[in-house]
């Protein structure tokens, strides 16, 4: 499970609320907690790209980590940022998708001293655990209100915390309704978390796709950044054991994370013969490669309203898979399915 510490200056980071959709007021003003606390919540947001909705205060809307140049933005899939500014007086919303199951001990290791545990339903199946701390910690610029942990009826797990800052933080019980209003309207979305099976995944510049068939118990992200583009696979683990993981980076500029020392391995990557660099640290072990996909082109960049073309010396797929406790057999079966992905258009 994921801390509800998250740093104050990425969660109240410069951001602008995103246009929402005001679909009326059926829950009227809820309980003071600053102004912010008197808002209506008349808006329905979708969060973590369609896993879950639930309503905010009027004015909130869904606002992503700013990315530097040359990153990536946070993908919708994997977080979900609701901020609102009123004056002084901030709320921000950090949802997250863990990609686990609720694992034994579950039940015990949410339990935090100093907090009061609610359970409820959702509405249209699944339940939430509710951490409501009896003191806020005004003493940092993010004050934590509520942290929640979703169990979705596909049995995944979610986690939602609400802050506000200290100018809001005017009454723990009348931020905690506050929040409780959100929490009690919250609902599972259309989306469903794809499990296995076949999947496309977009290479960067070319028409062109990898298509992987992902094992039993592991599903996929993607990242988009100005010039590569990165897929995550997570195999789906436990609250007690964390599963296997890897990634597949299409680019210009790969960053093996190997020094190369490793133990070689010959195996297939995408219906080719590869050598793999086998390397750890402790009980961590991975598997990684890298194979050049095309060879000197031009990539089309954007600069401001012009198309500007870029020399790269090659694009590049590097893969690595991994696994905490060290197991080969928990990675072996997206090395597999690696070994047989094949290009489609």
């Amino acid at each position: 499970m994921r801390g509800p510490l998250l740093l104050p200056l990425l969660i109240f980071g410069c951001a602008r609320s995103a246009p929402v959709e005001a679909i009326g007021d059926p829950a009227g003003p809820v309980a003071q907690c600053g102004n912010v606390g008197a808002l209506p919540l008349s808006t329905r947001l979708a969060l973590l790209d369609g896993r879950l909705e639930m309503m905010v205060p009027e004015g909130a809307g869904l606002s992503p980590m700013t990315a530097s140049i040359m990153s990536a933005p946070e993908p919708e899939a994997l977080h979900s940022r609701v901020y609102l500014e009123l004056g002084d007086e901030k709320y921000v919303v950090m949802v997250s998708e863990l990609f686990q199951r609720a694992g034994e001990g579950f039940s015990e290791s949410i339990a935090v001293a100093g907090s009061r545990l609610e359970r409820l339903e959702l509405l249209n199946g699944g339940s939430v655990t509710v951490q409501l701390p009896e003191v806020l910690d005004t003493s940092t610029e993010a004050v934590l209100v509520a942290q929640v942990t979703v169990q979705h009826p596909d049995s995944s797990l979610q986690t939602i915390h609400f802050y506000v800052n200290p100018q809001a933080a005017t009454d723990a019980a009348a931020c905690h309704a506050m929040v409780m209003a959100s929490v009690r309207s919250l609902a599972v979305g259309p989306r469903a978390l794809q499990v296995g099976g076949p999947v496309s995944l977009p290479t960067g510049p070319a028409d062109e796709t990898l298509n992987l068939i992902l094992p039993d118990g592991w599903t996929t992200y993607q990242r988009t950044g100005p010039d590569f583009v990165v897929h995550h696979l997570q195999e789906i683990g436990t609250t007690a054991d964390a599963g296997a993981f890897g990634l597949v980076y299409f680019g210009g500029h790969p960053s093996p994370m190997s020094d190369g020392s490793g133990q070689k391995v010959e195996r297939s990557l995408f219906g080719a013969p590869q050598s793999f660099t086998r390397f750890g640290n402790g009980e961590a072990v991975a598997w990684e490669a890298l194979v050049a996909v095309h060879g000197p082109l031009q990539l089309q960049l954007p600069a401001g309203e012009l198309a500007v073309g870029v020399p790269r010396a090659g694009w590049f797929a590097h893969v690595m898979v991994g696994s905490l406790d060290g197991s080969q057999t928990r990675v072996e079966p997206m090395l597999d399915a690696l070994g047989a992905a094949s290009w489609g258009p």
